[in-house]
Formats: structure tokens, sequence, C-alpha cells
């Protein structure tokens, strides 16, 4: 279960990079950004959840 945590994180982490490298940084409007903010928040969510998974295995052993 933990390879499976890292991967996640490690994906998370990757699809963060690709919304910010997606974003229009002419107009930094929501409404020309909503995708790529409302990726980064779900992926922020999703990678934090993984990271908490990780640090609460670690801390049961």
């Amino acid at each position: 279960m933990k390879k499976f945590k890292t991967f996640g994180l490690i994906v998370a982490v990757i699809l963060i990079a690709f919304h910010i490298y997606n974003i229009d940084f002419d107009d930094l409007g929501f409404l020309n950004n909503k995708t790529e903010y409302l990726g980064i928040l779900a992926m922020s969510l999703v990678a934090c959840s993984f990271l908490l998974g990780l640090i609460k295995d670690s801390h049961q052993k």
C-alpha cells in the first residue's frame, strides 16, 4: 500500500506542475484559467491525502 500512496503522490505533484505550466499568465482571471485553478486545487487535496496517509503509516510502525 505504501508504494501505491507514493506513486499517487508523485502523480499528483506532476499534475500540479502540468496545470501550473498551462496557466495563461497574461490574464490570471478565474474565468480564463478556471480549469487550471480547479485542477491545482483538486490535485493539492489529493496530494495532501496521500501524504497524510504515508505519514500515518510511518507512525503506526
